[in-house]
């Protein structure tokens, strides 16, 4: 459910326009932290087991991997909106 939840978010980054005097530096780091989020998805979809297999070990790592992946560009992100 995780997983799904994080797409769902992160797929909303890709028509975020910002206004103002630093908009459009502020439009384009959305865009490369987006474009990075695009990139950690397809890793991970590149997997070649089973990802609802619940007796999948290697799952827990490549999650892990991508929640870290993650975790760095929400900060980023936050940064951004800060």
């Amino acid at each position: 459910m995780d997983l799904t939840k994080t797409i769902t978010q992160f797929n909303k980054l890709d028509n975020i326009f910002i206004g103002g005097t630093k908009g459009k530096t502020l439009t384009e780091t959305v865009s490369q932290i987006f474009h990075k989020f695009q990139e950690a998805v397809a890793n991970f979809k590149k997997v070649e087991y089973d990802i609802m297999d619940i007796d999948e070990r290697e799952f827990d790592t490549d999650f892990y991997k991508f929640r870290n992946n993650i975790k760095e560009l929400e900060r980023r992100l936050a940064s951004v909106l800060t």
